[in-house]
């Protein structure tokens, strides 16, 4: 059944139940009504939502993401999906990026990695839900985990971040452009040996960092946060462009058929019925 407001998850984001993720965790941040208790609901075909308190109302979604790994950092799952609190509703994401493309890596990770491109996985690429808030097929993504479109950040933003990170944790970053590859509007998919690249001490310094009321939250839970993940969760694996495109195009193909793959046998009409729950949602 869907879950409604008063339940705890919110109307416009019970549809994610409907992505079909089969024992799927769903942690859901609330930062505000400290009074009221914490909640677990279970969904269909095993998949489960829990809430979680996160206070001080500080650090954005970094604070959710960090709060995360930090708590789950020795047991985490095998696929990790990170989406703000919005869901599709923004101008960045949209209900067939959601859908389709969180499919498409499940279905990867299930089938034991037989979606390849050329003998490399989507399971070796960090992808990205970004894109742009349109029902137009011919829609361009604005983040594969490279800078097509580069936004334009302050010098000393950028300066910041690395003055923070590189006095303990620069060599982590030792083989990597610190800003080589620039993103807005952090929503993606990675497999969870990405994060195990860093200490626990690593994360616990930046969620510190993060919730920390005395810092700049844009600076330090925007910039140092959407225009840092790629870097973090860089892919180790070299992929070019039109490989990657490979990947996104046959993941909206599932909703979207040969006008996103011509090799598409058509829309994939679970993945299209399921969808039709966040339509609702968007659209009301």
């Amino acid at each position: 059944k869907g879950l409604d407001a008063k339940n705890g998850f919110s109307d416009r984001n019970s549809y994610l139940f409907d992505i079909g993720l089969t024992n799927a965790d769903y942690f859901w941040y609330r930062r505000l009504d400290a009074q009221k208790p914490l909640r677990h609901i279970e969904g269909p075909c095993g998949q489960s939502f829990h809430e979680r308190l996160l206070l001080p109302n500080h650090g954005r979604d970094a604070s959710a993401l960090y709060d995360y790994i930090v708590e789950f950092y020795n047991n985490l799952p095998d696929i990790l999906i990170f989406m703000h609190g919005h869901g599709a509703q923004a101008y960045h994401t949209n209900c067939e990026a959601i859908f389709a493309r969180t499919v498409y890596y499940y279905r990867a990770y299930v089938n034991k990695n037989v979606l390849r491109c050329k003998g490399k996985s989507v399971l070796d690429h960090m992808m990205t839900l970004t894109s742009r808030s349109t029902t137009t097929i011919n829609y361009t993504h604005t983040w594969f985990g490279n800078n097509e479109f580069r936004l334009s950040k302050r010098n000393t933003d950028k300066n910041s971040c690395k003055d923070f990170i590189g006095a303990k944790w620069g060599h982590v970053f030792k083989y990597r452009d610190f800003y080589s590859n620039d993103s807005c509007c952090a929503s993606f998919i990675i497999t969870s040996d990405r994060i195990q690249r860093y200490p626990l001490e690593f994360w616990e310094d930046m969620l510190h960092l993060v919730r920390d009321p005395t810092t700049d939250d844009d600076v330090f839970s925007r910039i140092c946060f959407e225009f840092l993940l790629a870097t973090l969760f860089y892919d180790e694996v070299d992929f070019t462009i039109d490989q990657v495109s490979v990947f996104y195009n046959e993941a909206d193909s599932l909703i979207h058929g040969k006008l996103r793959n011509e090799n598409s046998t058509g829309p994939d009409k679970r993945v299209v019925d399921r969808m039709k729950s966040c339509l609702i949602c968007r659209n009301k």
